[in-house]
């Protein structure tokens, strides 16, 4: 009795700065943990979790900087799916002035 949650991993720098979002992305390692679970995520590439059907869950994402700090937290509390069914959640950096300014959730879908 599974359902699949597909999270996908967004790192957006200014305009005319994409050598400070490779930069970034190189040294900060994302992550979520899914009901208290880790699980490592990529950069732009969607990474799929089988978590339990009809349960509503709770999602916490970070990145970890040189894998010893996590900066940027969100937290979602994500409805349950069908077994079988799917969803899927974006989990948005957006970097300014070469500082951290927001870290979030979306769902999409």
């Amino acid at each position: 009795m599974a359902a699949t949650l597909r999270i996908s991993c967004k790192h957006d720098a200014p305009a005319g700065a994409s050598w400070l979002n490779e930069l970034n992305q190189q040294g900060r390692r994302p992550v979520v943990e899914i009901d208290g679970v880790k699980h490592p995520l990529r950069w732009d590439e969607p990474t799929n979790v089988l978590v339990a059907a009809e349960e509503p869950h709770r999602l916490h994402a970070y990145f970890e900087v040189l894998g010893v700090l996590r900066w940027g937290g969100a937290d979602l509390e994500l409805p349950s799916a069908p077994e079988g069914g799917s969803q899927s959640v974006e989990y948005l950096v957006t970097l300014k002035d070469r500082y951290l300014n927001t870290a979030h959730f979306r769902q999409v879908g």
